[in-house]
């Protein structure tokens, strides 16, 4: 994963820069007007289909957003369902961001019901986000999330 993780440090809007126009210009318009990357994740998959054609899905809740975090959690942080995307990632010698964002969305997209098409910006904008820390603080930073999440549950109960 070391060529992964030179890329996560690298400029991180040219992670929104591999996107297809369609997608690419919409969220920069979107984090333009201040919207921080994960704002702008949620309000790309709350979008209508006539948005974000040519792919969309019913407007969705922030779980959605969240089971998305999660699995590209699991994918990066070491979650055994994914060592051959792994593998893939730090077999690449001259790994490109296109490449990444699309091997990252065909892993997860079957997974959280979706097309990679449409998750590849959500993608790209959580990539943008974990290049401002660093990645075993990402990593720590999701599994307290998850555990306050879940604790909440549980006390719900």
């Amino acid at each position: 994963m070391d060529s992964f993780n030179g890329l996560i440090f690298d400029e991180q809007e040219s992670w929104v820069d591999t996107l297809p126009s369609y997608q690419k210009n919409r969220i920069k318009q979107i984090l333009s007007s201040g919207k921080s990357p994960k704002e702008t994740a949620i309000l790309w998959l709350t979008a209508s289909p006539q948005n974000t054609a040519p792919f969309g899905t019913i407007k969705g809740e922030n779980i959605f957003l969240e089971k998305v975090e999660e699995e590209l959690e699991g994918l990066i942080c070491g979650d055994e369902k994914y060592d051959d995307y792994r593998k893939k990632l730090s077999s690449e010698v001259n790994l490109s961001k296109g490449y990444a964002i699309g091997l990252i969305s065909s892993a997860i997209a079957p997974v959280v019901g979706s097309s990679g098409a449409f998750i590849a910006p959500v993608i790209a904008l959580l990539l943008v986000g974990m290049g401002k820390i660093a990645l075993n603080a990402w990593c720590e930073s999701c599994k307290e999330k998850r555990n306050r999440r879940l604790e909440k549950i549980v006390g719900e109960e």
